[in-house]
């Protein structure tokens, strides 16, 4: 017997192990701890009667006082419609109305004003001539259809003149844009200058009548005002292939007729 039980607590692992010693494995036919037993609890409700409540289950226990019976929530108010003493704002669902309906009603809460206001005072008299509406003349015979006072009218349509900011002129065949529009001087030299720029536009001019020949206008738009402070600007002649091709025959011509 004690060589047995000798033998049994040898073939067991220990509780514990020393440290930095690895763990025993567990032998293969070892059964892992049964879990514990959860604690459960089982509530059981029982639906009452209509307009009866159920007391708890321990109600009747010694000390303890069955709970009042709740109130059922009372339904909220719904706001009339009006206006209440001390001009305190009612929702009122909207309606259309005639004026003289609208006249009737608004007079009735005005009366009913009053009334309350003056519900203690025994000397009191109400007056309705006091809360009539004064009367308002007829435009027009009831029931007349609503036109407007342009179609009653019959005004003429409105006119506006809109005028552009820039001239439409003829092209400027000669033209010398610094000193004739901006106003550049060159003081002496201005004479000599304004002079080349004639042989200049002379010389081109065959090339410039000839060139755009489907646009006979020119314009001011884009350009600076007269008298504007402007750089001094060289301006190219703006010649395109009619200009180039109508140039070279006319100097070609003139070469081949003056000796």
């Amino acid at each position: 017997m004690l060589a047995a039980a000798a033998a049994a607590a040898t073939a067991q692992p220990p509780l514990w192990t020393a440290p930095g010693q690895q763990p025993r494995p567990a032998p293969a036919d070892a059964r892992p701890p049964a879990p514990a037993p959860v604690p459960t609890r089982v509530v059981l409700f029982q639906k009452p009667a209509e307009g009866k409540v159920q007391p708890p289950a321990d109600a009747g226990k010694a000390g303890q006082q069955a709970p009042a019976p709740e109130k059922p929530a009372e339904a909220p108010k719904q706001p009339t419609a009006g206006t209440s003493p001390g001009n305190r704002p009612r929702i009122e669902v909207a309606r259309l109305q005639n004026d003289e309906e609208l006249d009737r009603r608004l007079i009735q809460e005005l009366m009913q004003e009053e009334r309350e206001r003056n519900k203690g005072n025994k000397d009191w008299v109400l007056n309705p001539k006091y809360f009539a509406a004064p009367p308002v003349e007829q435009l027009v015979p009831p029931g007349t259809p609503y036109v407007t006072k342009a179609v009653r009218e019959a005004y003429p349509p409105a006119r506006s003149v809109l005028e552009p900011d820039y001239v439409v002129h003829r092209r400027l065949y000669f033209e010398e844009k610094n000193a004739e529009r901006y106003g550049w001087d060159l003081g002496f030299a201005q004479p000599f200058v304004s002079a080349l720029y004639f042989y200049k536009d002379a010389l081109f001019w065959p090339a410039k009548l000839a060139s755009h020949p489907f646009e006979r206008y020119d314009t001011s738009a884009g350009k600076c005002l007269p008298g504007s402070p402007v750089p001094y600007y060289w301006y190219p002649p703006e010649i395109d292939l009619w200009g180039v091709a109508a140039e070279a025959g006319i100097v070609t011509g003139a070469a081949i007729i003056l000796p």
